[in-house]
């Protein structure tokens, strides 16, 4: 969802240099020098539209675009690096993920795929919860649609084995959670308990860059947490040496993300919440992220 803050940030904002994937949710600068692995799927995340970020796999010469907010940045990637865009591949609706649709679609002939929204711009490849679809014409890019709704009703998480990454748009963030949209409380939250079930070295990839308001938050519900301090601490020390913000991990998610452990005892108490149920303390944690001032 695009946030009035994002949009303040894009005025004559110039797009960021991309980010290459190098190990369970850690990122590093991708130069014009650096080459791409042929051997392997590679994901590149560029940042667009202030804290949006769009996600690129690459295997040999083919590309897939992950929620491309901005047909420039991926059009410009793909003309530096010599490559050729299979498809699109949205989590959903909202135009800061898919307001590159039909440009690319209209550059390079490229498939749209998405959830069945006649909301996303120029699907043509409507997705059904639970398949795995080989997208990119030859298949390369296997991915498992995972329904999440909650942020709107029709979102879906992707995930990947090789690498094992979830492109979990505005549903799950290191660190948070999107907001509550078009679905209720009640979605929203089996949602992330889906996401949280998954293994645990699988890397999170969001839809924005909202990490380190996120840990803000957590430590402001619960400041006595030694793990939420810590990856908040550790968060600081790399991006201090100039290295992009990470992504999370599955496991990392479930010990220090607020909205993945609403039915913690200690979280609870922190929250004076000791007698309610996991979906009350999650509907509490989110109305009070809504309001909190980062």
């Amino acid at each position: 969802m695009i946030r009035a803050r994002s949009i303040a940030r894009r005025k004559g904002g110039a797009i960021s240099k991309p980010h290459i994937l190098r190990d369970e949710g850690g990122f590093t600068h991708l130069t014009e020098e650096n080459k791409l692995p042929d051997d392997r799927i590679a994901v590149i995340r560029i940042p667009v539209l202030g804290d949006n970020y769009t996600y690129l796999l690459v295997r040999g010469e083919a590309a897939v675009a992950v929620d491309p907010g901005d047909p420039g940045s991926v059009l410009g990637f793909l003309e530096t690096r010599g490559l050729r865009l299979a498809a699109v591949l949205c989590t959903h609706h909202h135009s800061d993920h898919t307001g590159g649709n039909r440009a690319l679609k209209a550059s390079t002939g490229c498939g749209v795929y998405g959830p069945d929204d006649p909301r996303i711009p120029g699907l043509d490849h409507p997705l059904a919860e639970g398949k795995q679809v080989g997208i990119g014409g030859d298949g390369t890019f296997a991915v498992q649609i995972i329904a999440v709704p909650g942020h709107t009703r029709t979102h879906v998480a992707y995930r990947l084995s090789a690498p094992a990454v979830l492109f979990s748009g505005d549903c799950l963030f290191p660190g948070g959670c999107g907001r509550v949209v078009e679905g209720s409380y009640a979605e929203m939250f089996d949602s992330l308990r889906r996401l949280s079930a998954l293994p645990d070295h699988i890397a999170v990839l969001g839809g924005h860059e909202y990490t380190e308001e996120n840990l803000g938050f957590a430590l402001s519900v619960e400041p006595g947490s030694a793990r939420v301090a810590e990856r908040r601490r550790k968060m600081a020390a790399l991006l201090k040496t100039g290295e992009p913000p990470p992504g999370g991990v599955i496991v990392e998610e479930r010990e220090t993300n607020p909205f993945l452990r609403s039915d913690d005892p200690l979280l609870k108490r922190a929250l004076g919440m000791e007698g309610a149920s996991a979906v009350e303390v999650f509907t509490a944690l989110r109305k009070k992220k809504d309001m909190f001032v980062w």
